[in-house]
């Protein structure tokens, strides 16, 4: 499971996603305040996102690792269609990649046609 690359084109339809972030409520310290500043941040960038607690839902979160690759909290989803549908999720990166994409301007870009919050 490859991070969608936020300079290649977005082919990837995104639209009417959601974003999911896969958390865990018994994870470390540093892993925590990245899991506070990612739901920051897609408040203050008004993005409405649903949060999968990894720890509390085993099945999941071999699905979303699976698809991504990595073991580590927080990671950053964007589901589309039907939430049972494993093809429904698209890994959008973890803390780093994501901050990355909105340090260098480019995450509206890659999260367009995302969900709003307040149902925008």
């Amino acid at each position: 499971g490859k991070a969608v690359d936020a300079e290649e084109d977005d082919e990837e339809d995104l639209t009417h996603g959601k974003v999911v972030l896969l958390v865990s409520h018994c994870t470390g310290l540093v892993e925590k305040a990245h899991q506070d500043r990612l739901r920051h941040l897609f408040v203050a960038l008004g993005y409405s996102f649903d949060e999968v607690d990894g720890a509390m839902n085993k099945d999941i979160r071999e699905r979303l690792v699976r698809l991504s690759g990595i073991g580590t909290y927080p990671q950053v989803f964007v589901r589309s269609g039907n939430p049972g549908d494993e093809a429904g999720f698209v890994f959008m990166g973890d803390f780093h990649k994501v901050f990355e994409m909105n340090e260098l301007g480019r995450i509206h870009r890659v999260f367009k046609g995302c969900a709003r919050a307040g149902g925008a």
